[in-house]
């Protein structure tokens, strides 16, 4: 299957990166007391009709996650969220965002980002 794609405009990936992207997502999602039993929390942001931005929180575990749902390049700004105290979680097709004090996580169109940040020992 090697070299097969599929197009749905405006993205196009290889079938195999889209099957390892959701492979990682779901293991990821199995061993994640925030995403098995966590509770929501929305958060605003400074592009709330193009962007969706929430935390899971469980004991131990908080991650935020951004999606852009627009096919432009966001800058997203979480008024009350400590960007500095998260770490984005590294998924295969998803490229790591520069880390740094910036108040605001870039993404680019319909790109999205998971981070993690522990509350517990460990």
């Amino acid at each position: 299957m090697t070299g097969v794609q599929t197009c749905a405009l405006p993205i196009c990936f290889p079938v195999t990166i889209l099957r390892d992207l959701y492979r990682e997502l779901i293991a990821f999602r199995k061993k994640s007391p925030a995403l098995t039993s966590g509770e929501v929390v929305w958060l605003e942001n400074n592009s709330d009709s193009a962007v969706l931005s929430f935390l899971r929180k469980a004991p131990g575990e908080e991650l935020l996650v951004v999606i852009n749902l627009s096919n432009r390049p966001l800058l997203v700004a979480l008024p009350g969220v400590d960007l500095k105290k998260f770490r984005q979680v590294e998924f295969s097709g998803n490229p790591r965002k520069p880390a740094g004090p910036s108040p605001e996580i870039p993404l680019r169109g319909f790109g999205w980002v998971i981070c993690k940040k522990h509350t517990g020992e460990g």
